[in-house]
């Protein structure tokens, strides 16, 4: 009996404990907008300051985020607007990208380190993932989804080296380097 016991306890509890996991949301990248809230651009463009200044971070990009959506007129356009690389060990390359529906272009770069990504509908492109390559002999690839607004994002790449990371595009999303 008293083992029937432990076992149940220890099943409610792994029910339990197993549920409160914060385990990341998969992105289905199928799609093409998805809901991103301030607080996703932050924590990818702040994973890598130190716990003690976290916050701060936090703090600007949410703000940043805010000021910029009260003045973004509510068509997409297609112009040179902030694209942002952060590899899984916090480097940053940073960038712009242009896009319209059938074709996007980026080029990043960060310590004289240049990559350029890019999809083409028009020239054959099947689907919209970024073909990447970088003036190291690196390739890679990478996805994407627009927010709502479509005129901002996240994604995710995977390098050739094994190096993966998040993406973070758009005006209101991205911090600049001077704030």
């Amino acid at each position: 009996m008293r083992n029937i016991i432990f076992i149940e306890f220890l099943l409610i509890f792994s029910l339990i404990s197993g549920g409160c996991v914060n385990q990341p949301e998969r992105i289905d990248y199928r799609r093409v907008t998805r809901a991103v809230a301030p607080i996703e651009y932050a924590q990818i463009q702040c994973n890598s300051i130190p716990i003690t200044e976290r916050h701060t971070c936090l703090t600007a990009v949410i703000e940043h985020y805010e000021n910029v959506r009260q003045h973004q007129s509510a068509s997409p356009t297609p112009t040179n607007k902030p694209f942002l690389f952060v590899f899984d060990d916090g480097t940053k390359y940073r960038g712009r990208y242009l896009s319209n529906a059938f074709a996007a272009y980026f080029k990043v770069d960060h310590n004289r380190k240049q990559c350029i990504g890019q999809y083409n509908a028009l020239a054959g492109d099947t689907s919209s993932i970024f073909k990447i390559r970088c003036n190291n002999g690196i390739t890679g690839h990478a996805d994407i989804i627009l927010d709502y607004s479509g005129q901002n994002g996240i994604g995710e790449f995977q390098m050739s080296n094994n190096k993966n990371g998040r993406i973070v595009f758009g005006e209101a999303a991205v911090i600049p380097l001077d704030k």
